[in-house]
């Protein structure tokens, strides 16, 4: 059985390695564009360019709600091509954005 997730956008946290990236791999080979997500904006872009399918990767702190929000933000806004994420100066604004590690409170 296939399932299809052509024009399905996949957002997967800790998928620079491990169970995470074969997720991510499995969600790109049934057609999902995949948001790759890691502590190292590096790091995610690499595995995004291995995963292929207009994969792209993302920074972002998990324990952080405004990382996470702008992260979310930044998946869900297209680009005018629709076939891979914004690189517009304000999308890698947002992306970096979400690579910048802030504390707020304890943890």
């Amino acid at each position: 059985m296939r399932i299809d997730l052509t024009g399905k956008n996949a957002l997967v946290t800790g998928s620079t390695r491990g169970i995470g990236r074969a997720i991510a791999q499995s969600l790109a080979e049934a057609g999902a564009r995949v948001a790759i997500v890691g502590r190292d904006q590096t790091r995610a872009e690499a595995v995004a360019a291995e995963v292929g399918n207009g994969a792209q990767g993302f920074a972002c702190d998990v324990s952080d709600m405004a990382q996470v929000t702008a992260l979310v933000e930044a998946v869900e806004k297209p680009s005018a091509a629709s076939t891979s994420w914004s690189t517009t100066p304000a999308s890698r604004a947002t992306t970096s954005c979400c690579a910048s590690r802030t504390t707020t409170g304890t943890r």
